[in-house]
Parts: structure tokens; sequence; C-alpha cells
């Protein structure tokens, strides 16, 4: 943001519009430690104190003072008239010969450089031809000013969202430095590198080890960002042939594409002969080109140290979110010899961090080191109840093999709520079967019963198929009138759909319990009222419930103060098929039932009855 002060603009990274900077606060916070030091030291603009505290600062020997330095290259290069602050801080890093801070100062004025590609239209006036094409150019006006300049000035309150955001756009590159003067930063950050590794390899492997994890994505976020990192494409593709570097950055070569770019990085035999930092650098890298480049050398050039990958680096990369690093490390999952170690405990906690994309690959190494016995019953269904299908899968085969005793079989009960929609049906239908094969004798009313409650459509769907196939239980009155006072309409209606079935055949044992008033009376009325009653549901088992009223008050006169009002829901339904159903089944109970004729008259007013 920027702050106006004596006719000059400061711009500060805090993002916050607040007054200049105070020498006497940031003192005290320095010598506290306290991170918002980094955030008052950016409001400060004076340039001499500036360029005479970068001195005290690099000679603090504190932790916290070096902390505080890292906060500080960790933002963008944008504090307005810190020139003197950084080159200070430059320079005695460089003359102390500090790896680290200069690796913090690579990674930072890799990013103060950006192109950008541009489309523009030719016309050649002697063929009369125009054409466009496309250019790479430096991003322009991305000086930070250095006094007062009024298009610096913020948009007012009635300038337009595309003028607010092009002066965003704007602010948002602004960067210290001359664009001559970044470019020399960064050639200069990258020969003291380039010399240590001729001194020194061994130092140099281990300078990057440390600083190219500190590249983020959005520094290669496509292949031009990517080649404007000019000391990364050293660091990485130094010795390749489909880069060439220029003064104003990287290009491709003539006739090259960036998908043919492989890892030559320079002084490759100190990285060769230090694979434990490529290790290290891959898995904290940030950057996925980064990673990219670490793993590719791993595999070309150090198979036999990767044999002795450690089991604990392998299980953290399996539950990386960069698919090539878990699926690297789910290769070497499979080679290990320290695989055959892991305990049950490791492998159900590896099942639930790993990455999805690579769950198959861990699921069959788990296979042949796992037997089904190491689990417990409990360890099996928490692990049906995941996610993953591969897991899923997994478990289910385990549960096939095991044995399930009595007293097990409702801890089975837990799979209503398994969480793989892709597994669900096989899962339910293993449960179903192990609840259905219980010893003799045992009461499975209750268990049946608590599927038939769930909330989940699939499992009632599951259950109702137990039910409707199981003479016992389909025959058990208690148990029809318990699903009369369902909450679900799928099995209020399969009731209907049941008695429908077996009302009118005399044979059904259901049928004969209707008959016999085995079921209660007001419970069945109940039924039938709510199915009449529905509007948005239940059209196909209507007309079974108008036809088992009328053949009910046909067996049962008696109950015809309360079941006619019910059937005068049907006859005055503004849908033909109920209304036809309904008509019918009056005319079929009047024959058969001549006395209740004056019943129907008093409910139907509007029909005019003829006895003779």
């Amino acid at each position: 943001m920027f702050f106006v002060m004596n006719n000059r603009i400061s711009n500060s990274s805090n993002g916050a519009n607040s007054p200049k900077g105070s020498w006497l606060l940031a003192e005290e916070l320095f010598e506290a430690g306290d991170h918002g030091f980094v955030d008052e030291i950016c409001r400060i603009d004076d340039v001499g104190r500036l360029g005479a505290f970068a001195k005290t600062w690099y000679a603090d020997r504190r932790p916290e003072a070096r902390r505080l330095l890292d906060q500080y290259l960790q933002l963008p290069l944008a504090h307005y008239r810190h020139e003197s602050l950084v080159k200070q801080l430059f320079k005695l890093a460089e003359a102390a010969g500090d790896d680290e801070v200069m690796g913090w100062f690579m990674v930072m004025l890799d990013q103060v450089v950006r192109r950008e590609v541009v489309t523009k239209h030719r016309y050649d006036w002697r063929s009369r031809e125009q054409w466009t094409e496309q250019t790479i150019r430096m991003v322009p006006r991305t000086e930070l000013p250095k006094t007062y300049n009024p298009r610096s000035t913020p948009p007012n309150q009635w300038a337009t969202p595309a003028q607010r955001l092009r002066y965003e756009q704007w602010q948002g590159r602004l960067r210290l430095f001359s664009v001559r003067t970044r470019n020399y930063l960064r050639r200069r950050v990258w020969r003291y590198f380039r010399e240590l590794g001729k001194r020194d390899p061994v130092r140099y492997v281990a300078a990057m080890t440390g600083a190219l994890p500190r590249y983020q994505d959005d520094a290669c976020r496509d292949g031009l960002a990517l080649m404007d990192n000019w000391s990364l494409v050293h660091v990485m593709f130094h010795d390749t042939d489909v880069l060439e570097s220029t003064a104003s950055g990287w290009r491709l070569g003539e006739g090259k594409s960036l998908s043919a770019l492989s890892p030559k990085p320079i002084f490759l035999k100190a990285w060769t002969a230090a694979p434990m930092s490529l290790i290290q650098v891959c898995g904290n890298a940030s950057a996925r080109p980064v990673r990219q480049w670490s793993l590719q050398l791993l595999r070309d050039h150090c198979g036999d140290s990767l044999k002795s990958l450690s089991i604990e680096t392998i299980l953290a990369w399996l539950a990386s979110d960069d698919v090539e690093l878990a699926d690297f490390a789910a290769d070497r999952l499979k080679e290990s010899p320290e695989t055959a170690s892991i305990d049950t405990p490791t492998w159900v906690r590896v099942f639930d961090e790993a990455n999805s994309d690579v769950l198959d690959k861990v699921c069959d190494v788990a296979r042949s080191h796992m037997k089904a016995g190491s689990l417990s019953l409990d360890e099996m269904l928490k692990l049906a109840c995941a996610t993953p299908a591969p897991v899923v899968q997994m478990s289910l085969d385990w549960l096939k093999q095991r044995s399930v005793s009595e007293s097990e079989r409702t801890e089975t009960l837990v799979l209503v709520d398994a969480k793989c929609d892709a597994m669900r049906e096989p899962l339910l239908a293993w449960m179903i079967e192990i609840l259905r094969g219980g010893e003799a004798g045992v009461d499975q009313r209750s268990r049946l019963l608590e599927l038939l409650d769930a909330r989940q459509s699939d499992v009632r769907r599951a259950a109702w198929v137990w039910f409707t196939s199981d003479a016992v239980l389909n025959r058990d009155i208690s148990l029809w009138q318990s699903l009369m006072e369902s909450p679900y309409e799928d099995v209020r209606f399969g009731l209907v759909d049941q008695l429908r079935r077996n009302e009118i055949p005399a044979k059904e044992v259901t049928g004969r319990l209707v008959r016999n008033n085995g079921l209660d009376a007001n419970l069945l009325r109940t039924l039938w009222a709510t199915t009449l009653l529905g509007i948005h549901s239940g059209g196909k088992h209507k007309p079974a419930v108008i036809t088992a009223i009328a053949d009910r008050l046909g067996r049962r006169p008696d109950e015809v103060d309360s079941l006619l009002p019910i059937l005068t829901v049907a006859v005055r339904s503004i849908r033909r098929t109920e209304f036809r159903a309904g008509l019918a089944a009056l005319v079929q109970l009047i024959q058969r039932r001549p006395e209740l004729s004056s019943a129907v008259e008093a409910n139907f007013p509007e029909l005019q009855l003829n006895l003779k």
C-alpha cells in the first residue's frame, strides 16, 4: 500500500494503511526478536539509517536476528527506499561467504525480473499482407519510484473497477532497482555459487539443498516463469541444449521444446555423490519442477542408494499431495526390505494418510505383507468404513475370509455408515449375510428393525430384501406393527405392496394374519391413509390400497365409519387412476354389502345410487 509523506510515496508489503515507521519502535522490536520488527522496518524510508543498520543487523548472531533476516528476505523486493539496506546486506553476506543468506538472496532475486508474452500485429506495405506473431518482452514499468510520482497516487472514489484493477496490477509488480540492476544482482549471486561449486562441490550441494526448497510453485507456474528464474535454471539445467542464456534471460533453443527438458545440472557428479541431499530436496521442495528434477536424478543416477531409503521417509512421501512423489514412494515401498517390518497399526495409518492416487499400489503391497488374521474385526470394519475404494475392497476380501462369532455379528452394523459409494452395495450384502447367519433361536428382529430404520435408503432396500425373503420374519406380527409406524415412505409403500400381494390370495400367511385381524386396525388405517394422502409419491401403490380398503369393508362392515372416509380421498381425487379405482371399489362394495349403501350415500352425496 502507498503512504503519502512529505510529497513522497511509500510502498510497504505489510498490506495495511499505516503511518510512517518509527525507528524507536523498530529498535525495540529488534532487540526483543519480535516478528513485528519486519513490518515496522518495511514502513521506514530513511535511506541513510537503513543502510547503516544493515551492518548491525547482519552482525547480530542471535537466532532471533537471523530469523528476522530470513523473514525479511522472503518478502517481495518492494519496500520504498530500501535499496541501501538490501545492497549492504547482500555485500556483507557475500564478503562473509554466508552460503545460507546468499541462498535466500538467490531465491528472492530470481523472482524480481519477469517477462511476458505479447502479441504483435505486423503489416508489409509492399505485399499488403498482415499477420500477428507472439514475442517475449520484459514487463514494462516495474521500477519502484524513488520520488513522488502523480501516476502512483491511488485511484480516487470515482475510479472505475477497471481502473482500480489496472492500478493494483501495476502496484503489484513494482520492485526496487532498475531491471538492469536486478539482472546484475542475479548474475552476481549465481557467480558466487558457481565459483563455490568449483572450489568446494560438497559445500555447494549443501547450500543448494537449503535453497531449492524455498522456491514456490507460483515462481514456476508456467514455462516462461520457470525460465525467468535465472539461478534456478542454472542449478537444474545448466548443461542442457534445450535452453540458451542471453543478456535478457533464458530462452528456448531453435526448434526446441520445454517438453524435452531433462535434468542436466551443473556439477552433476557432486549431486550424484550426495544422494541424501537429493532425497532431502525431494522431500522438502515446495515447487513441483524442483521435485520432478530431484526425482529424476534419483531414478537415473542413485538407484543403489534408493534401496536404503528409510521406511519413515517412504511413508512420509506416500502422504504427499504431489502424485509423482507419492507414486515414487509407492514403488520404493514395494522394493524396500523394511516393508516387512511395518506393524498393523502403522499400515492402518498409512491407508488413512496415503495419497488416494497411489492407494492401489499401497494395497497391493499390503496384501503381500499382511494376513487377514493379523487384524481384529474392529480394525477390518474400520478400514471398510474408509473412503478410498482400494482400501475398502481389500478389507472386504479380508472380512470374507474371517469367521464371525455370534457375539461379533452386531458389530458389523457399523457398515451402515460406510463412506465409499462404490463399495456400499457389496459391503451391505456381506453385512446382511452375516446378520442372517445367526445361530438358531437368536432373535434377529432387532437387527432387521435397526436396518429398516436406518436413514440411508440403500440400507433400507437391502434390509427389505431380507425381510421379504425370510418366512419367519415376514409373518412376525410385532415386526409388522413396528414397521407400520416407520417414518420412511419406502418402508410403508413396501408394506402396502406386501398387503396387495397377500391380502387377496387367502393362502398367503400374511393374508391370513390380516384377515384374522392379526395386525392392529388403527395402524393399518394409518398406513392406508398416509399412502392415499401422499401428494408427490405412492401413485402406483394407491390402487392397491383402495382395493384393500374395499375388501376389508366387505369383511368387516363394522369399520365403515373409520374406513369409508379414507376411501373418499380416492373417489374425489383429480387423478383419473385413483378416481376410477375408488369408484370401482365403491360399486363392488355396494354389490357385496347392500346394507352399506346408506353410509355410502352419506359420505358421497354427489353420487346417485340405483340399487334396483
